[in-house]
């Protein structure tokens, strides 16, 4: 580790969060919490390297020790930073309307074609990855109506003469056969199949960004433990996205020896609910619960670059590894979706009732059991014990054996209320004459304020 990034202008080590890459394409930052380290700091002092190295592993020596925010591959093919993308740069502009109907088993099925914008399918069709359908059928007339609101197609027929008092497959359906048997209101929509060559362009940009990520490390010496924890947020940040995290995954493998990466998998009893639960026999396993009846949910939600919505959900599973997901069908965005149990906002509302469920609570709610996932949230402490300390040579220092001075703030502490800061006298370190010390002035406190009865 570099330790010459923890120095301040006075030469003195100071509390500091791991610097961000430099001049690279996708890009991650340090947000972890610097309490513990900046107060240790300041009771122990340290003077020399190995002593900085000591107190600095004591307070992250996991990787759940820290807090990572890495750029999704998302939004790297967004920014297109350092010219990633390449020739497909033309990517960049259609990548939104693209990952809507994006879905790499729906792609390669040889009867799907889409309807969407002109101007996209002539550029999908122009870069090589899509074909135009010659003959358009009433198939493809109707997926080209339905991206009109209700109340777009109402004022669309007004003017034919055509009952507007219909729902909307009645008005699609009546607007095809006028298209058929009168002077076309619309010109033709361009239908459009994606080729096997998007997938290959596709999965070339995905290796490029877990390539990019590595080479982030190359400009500093990071702990490994911060590395392990780079490549968890990448999995959490690129959860819909299968090739990025598998390639994630099986880099993950490397650091299996940092504590919070990987646990060994528990046993699993039988399933005794009314739910079916399948585990993957990956080294890093997701626990996939399916809901034999699926149910309609209502919340709101706040996705990874910090924007709201409110989404109608069909929920048809959970999934569970660092994070808890919901899997189904988003009525919102009429599509595939999952989400985030922890980005959801308040409650969730089960729309045939309107129960309002604490999100926390929505795995009881349905009866699922999980069994511990395999990667290991942040909350909780791995079931391995290695220490970084055991492994770190503390002849020169050792911390345990230090006396942690009581500041100036604390001792002012101990003495106006020392019913409170005599206890923090008892942290790792303290002398024994300082904690004689402020626990006899909280004892003389108490019998000068209760002396007929000090039980109180």
């Amino acid at each position: 580790m570099n330790h010459s990034h923890f120095f301040n202008e006075t030469g003195k080590y100071t509390a500091k969060r791991m610097p961000a890459p430099k001049g690279t394409s996708v890009k991650f930052k340090d947000v972890s919490d610097l309490f513990e380290l900046r107060a240790d700091l300041q009771d122990y002092k340290p003077s020399t390297v190995e002593q900085f190295i000591t107190i600095y592993k004591r307070c992250f020596d996991s990787a759940c020790a820290y807090e990572v925010e890495v750029e999704p591959f998302d939004a790297v093919i967004e920014s297109n930073r350092n010219n990633f993308l390449g020739t497909n740069s033309w990517l960049k502009k259609y990548w939104s309307d693209f990952i809507d109907i994006y879905d790499p088993d729906v792609l390669e099925d040889e009867y799907e074609w889409f309807v969407i914008n002109d101007n996209v399918a002539k550029a999908f069709i122009k870069a090589g990855i899509a074909k135009k359908k010659e003959l358009v059928d009433d198939e493809d007339w109707s997926n080209f109506f339905s991206n009109y609101k209700l109340s777009e197609l109402k004022t669309i027929v007004k003017p034919l003469g055509i009952k507007v008092s219909q729902s909307k497959p009645s008005l699609i359906k009546e607007l095809i056969n006028y298209q058929e048997n009168n002077t076309p209101l619309f010109p033709l929509p361009i239908v459009i199949k994606f080729l096997p060559t998007l997938n290959t362009l596709l999965k070339s940009l995905q290796q490029q960004y877990i390539a990019d990520l590595s080479l982030s490390f190359e400009n500093f010496d990071y702990p490994r433990e911060f590395k392990a924890a780079v490549w968890l947020d990448v999995i959490d940040c690129n959860f819909n996205n299968y090739i990025v995290t598998e390639l994630a995954k099986d880099i993950l493998l490397s650091f299996s020896d940092i504590d919070g990466v990987i646990d060994k998998p528990s046993t699993v009893a039988p399933n005794t609910s009314s739910y079916s639960t399948q585990e993957s026999t990956d080294s890093l396993i997701d626990i996939a619960t399916t809901l034999e009846q699926s149910i309609v949910i209502v919340f709101d939600y706040v996705d990874f670059k910090n924007e709201p919505s409110s989404r109608e959900f069909r929920l048809d599973k959970l999934v569970q590894n660092e994070y808890t997901y919901l899997h189904g069908f988003c009525f919102y965005k009429n599509a595939a979706r999952q989400f985030r149990i922890d980005r959801i906002q308040g409650d969730i509302i089960i729309k045939d009732t309107g129960e309002a469920i604490p999100k926390e609570d929505i795995v009881s709610y349905l009866g699922i059991n999980h069994p511990n996932p395999i990667i290991k949230p942040k909350t909780t402490n791995s079931i391995k014990s290695i220490n970084t300390r055991d492994n770190y040579d503390n002849s020169t220092l050792n911390v345990d054996s230090l006396d942690r001075k009581v500041s100036l703030l604390l001792g002012i502490g101990v003495f106006i209320m020392p019913i409170i800061f005599s206890w923090f006298t008892l942290r790792k370190g303290h002398s024994i004459r300082s904690k004689i010390v402020s626990f006899s002035w909280l004892a003389l406190i108490l019998l000068v304020n209760y002396p007929d009865n000090p039980s109180s």
